[in-house]
């Protein structure tokens, strides 16, 4: 794994804390707050697309806002925004199922947090916050996983081009020199020279018109042959969308269920605290 997919204590390593006391601040207005997370995920994140600069937008500004709300420091907000920016990257890092990954990378990194341990993990979130945080990212990125996959996965296009060679060779029409010398012996007196050039061009020209360029027809073979490939491919074809058809819908049942057991766990946790 990347070593930006490490664990890590991760204050201020996002947010400076100009920009944290500056979200954070209750005269701070909304527009303000979208605008300028919009400006801080830009320089970060370099999102391509109007669309998905949208989609960023919206899940940081309601982060700040859920830290608002909930009284968080900005050394809190911080934390929770590289952990957020942090989990993004890894899920739109591949285009396959990777939710159990981003779930446990984001436990790991909810510990490095809220537990004295220095060097290696910090009490920063009290464990009403760790609870609040917990909830929050599973109501809210969780939920939403495979939307967030599905916007920031690229596309790939198949482009599939047949071409047929043809490797038959062109003969070359050969003409047989005419000769103009002829047996000393048996030259006619009679012809001159202005008759026998003539004669000369008259076969030429015949000649010349007996080449008749042969129609580029296909022949059988190759037609039957042509014919063959375009039968398997689409057969081949047909097999793979219903194979990837499948494949899909295992892997939105996998993640349903890993939802529904996620959701589970949190709404056992609240009723076995309820209890006590």
């Amino acid at each position: 794994m990347s070593t930006l997919f490490t664990p890590r204590i991760c204050t201020w390593e996002d947010l400076d804390y100009t920009n944290a006391e500056k979200l954070l601040d209750a005269k701070t207005t909304n527009g303000t707050i979208y605008n300028h997370t919009g400006g801080l995920l830009y320089n970060l994140l370099g999102t391509e697309g109007e669309m998905r600069i949208k989609i960023t937008t919206d899940l940081f500004y309601n982060l700040i806002l859920f830290c608002r709300k909930n009284k968080f420091s900005p050394e809190q907000l911080t934390a929770l925004f590289t952990i957020l920016k942090t989990l993004h990257l890894l899920c739109i890092s591949t285009p396959y199922n990777n939710i159990e990954e981003c779930h446990q990378l984001m436990k790991d990194f909810i510990i490095k947090h809220s537990v004295f341990r220095p060097p290696y993990s910090i009490c920063l979130f009290s464990l009403h916050q760790v609870k609040l945080t917990t909830e929050y990212l599973l109501e809210t990125y969780f939920k939403h996983y495979k939307m967030y996959k599905y916007a920031f996965t690229k596309r790939v296009l198949l482009d599939l081009s047949i071409s047929y060679d043809r490797d038959g060779e062109q003969k070359e029409a050969e003409v047989d020199p005419i000769s103009s010398q002829e047996e000393a012996g048996k030259i006619n007196t009679a012809k001159s020279e202005e008759e026998i050039e003539q004669k000369e061009q008259a076969e030429t020209t015949e000649e010349e018109a007996t080449i008749v360029e042969e129609p580029d027809e296909i022949p059988d073979d190759l037609k039957q042959l042509k014919d063959l490939i375009s039968q398997t491919l689409t057969e081949r074809l047909n097999e793979m969308k219903v194979t990837v058809e499948k494949e899909l819908s295992k892997s939105d049942k996998r993640l349903t269920d890993r939802l529904n057991i996620l959701e589970a766990e949190t709404d056992g946790g609240k009723g076995g605290k309820k209890k006590k």
